[in-house]
């Protein structure tokens, strides 16, 4: 059970930041909360459209909402930034090949801030029942987002990262229900295991519609585990 937490961090301060470190897993459920509070501004204001793209999406919910919750709690938010490898550094790979995060979380504590942060990959999802031109989504959501994680391109570091599902159409129960399904069906070229399966998490901040799983990780074997938050909004 991971108990409700009210967002108070100790006040950072500049060349003694490693002085201020809390538990990552403290600031891994600090991430969660301002997140969720972004969103619920965001919807609130009635802003999306049901036409947007992905990066439209999360440029506004990063940018115009959670900036401004995260802030007050000396927390920042990068959306849309490159990942430079080691081998990019080194000039073995193209630095134009560089994979794009959609967004990520760190505090102004943190002195390894580019290692010990929260990274959120996000989607357009929808139940691919209800609309033909959303068939693929949810096997998308798996190999183009969940894998990210699981392949070690994003969040190596740490244990914990998430996936933000913006949703078109249907309930978050029956998308979960079908990402779990697309997991192991015949056509997928590489399965997951029941034991990735997404199952729900406690309320954060009152919002419901947030679930986790658990995977190992291709090359090093670790476990991550993945918050999944599936946002709904009030189409005009």
């Amino acid at each position: 059970m991971h108990p409700q937490l009210s967002l108070h961090v100790p006040e950072s301060s500049v060349g003694h930041s490693d002085r201020f470190q809390i538990p990552w897993e403290t600031f891994v459920m600090m991430a969660l909360s301002v997140t969720i509070k972004g969103y619920l501004l965001l919807r609130a204001d009635q802003k999306p459209k049901k036409d947007w793209n992905e990066d439209t999406f999360t440029s506004s919910l990063g940018e115009d909402y959670i900036h401004h919750v995260a802030y007050e709690h000396n927390i920042f938010v990068i959306v849309r930034s490159k990942v430079h490898t080691e081998q990019i550094k080194s000039g073995e790979v193209l630095a134009k090949t560089a994979k794009e995060m959609d967004m990520w979380l760190y505090g102004a504590w943190e002195k390894s801030y580019r290692q010990r942060r929260f990274v959120w990959e996000a989607k357009l999802i929808a139940d691919r029942t209800s609309s033909e031109a959303y068939k693929n989504l949810v096997a998308e959501y798996v190999s183009q987002g969940m894998f990210r994680f699981i392949d070690e391109e994003y969040a190596r570091e740490v244990p914990d990262a998430g996936m933000l599902g913006y949703i078109l159409s249907g309930s978050s129960s029956a998308i979960v229900a079908q990402i779990n399904q697309s997991m192991k069906e015949p056509q997928r070229h590489r399965k997951l295991k029941d034991s990735d399966y997404l199952h729900s998490h406690n309320p954060v901040e009152n919002f419901t519609d947030i679930y986790q799983s658990i995977h190992n990780r291709t090359a090093s074997k670790n476990k991550i585990r993945l918050f999944h938050l599936l946002l709904s909004f009030n189409f005009s």
